[in-house]
């Protein structure tokens, strides 16, 4: 198995488009660059949970995860997608090249949306919210493991230097959500999209629980390493935001997809 790196991608493309794996980041964007990729690829395999089998047998798996056979196949490419970190077995069953992209949100934000969004959504998330009057300090120390940091994603057993390393070297493209529209005009010219046209999907109600300046300033404090992480991989964003291309001419992949 190989991932493609963000230079492959620019200079070394295989003449098959290869599968992509979407790491989807929780409120960062993923489920409109799921609607996204749904526009342009064969076929959608999402985990269930962080796992895709047995939803799918494992030779299933491998199946799909290989490069279209020809211009009809009708299954591949395919794109994989959860709330998966880069440890996830689906990166080792994929037999030949593939695609990995994120969309990163800052940390701040990213657990302010988690807190209104489930604020207004029927639950035990809304229960606590509404019938307790839980701040979003509060939901955040009580539900933590549920929302997760960022840089968790990128290295689980690691350091948020560990997160960064892995972020350039085994992810191929990632993007800021604060710079949707920019992410997604280099995802579809690096990969050779049909259709670049997106609909934005599980916004937060306005009427959603508040969250005052003074709890924001806290959760600043308390996710210190998540921002760390973020502001490098922001660095790390804007070194490579000059090499984006804005349109790649006669894309060898783009006769695959739908």
């Amino acid at each position: 198995m190989s991932v493609y790196s963000f230079d492959d991608l620019l200079h070394r493309r295989e003449p098959l488009a290869p599968p992509l794996i979407h790491v989807h980041v929780q409120k960062s964007a993923g489920s409109t660059l799921n609607g996204l990729l749904m526009k342009n690829y064969k076929m959608r395999v999402s985990s269930r949970g962080v796992d895709f089998v047995p939803r799918f047998t494992k030779a299933e798996i491998i199946t799909l995860a290989e490069p279209p056979r020809s211009e009809d196949d009708r299954v591949r490419p395919t794109f994989f997608t959860g709330h998966i970190d880069l440890d996830n077995e689906i990166f080792g069953l994929t037999p030949g090249r593939f695609v990995t992209v994120a969309v990163l949100r800052d940390p701040v934000e990213r657990v302010i949306s988690h807190y209104r969004f489930n604020s207004t959504q029927p639950g035990v998330f809304q229960n606590t919210i509404n019938e307790e009057g839980m701040s979003v300090l509060d939901y955040h120390h009580k539900f933590a493991g549920a929302i997760g940091t960022q840089f968790g994603v990128f290295a689980p057993n690691g350091s948020v230097n560990d997160a960064i390393r892995r972020l350039e070297h085994e992810v191929s493209l990632f993007g800021l959500s604060s710079k949707f529209d920019e992410f997604t005009t280099a995802l579809s010219s690096l990969l050779g999209f049909q259709t670049w046209v997106y609909k934005s999907l599980n916004r937060t109600s306005f009427d959603a629980a508040k969250v005052s300046r003074e709890e924001v300033s806290e959760l600043k404090v308390i996710l210190a390493d998540d921002i760390a992480f973020y502001e490098e991989a922001v660095a790390l964003y804007d070194r490579r935001k000059p090499h984006f291309p804005s349109f790649i001419a006669q894309h060898e992949w783009t006769k695959f997809y739908t």
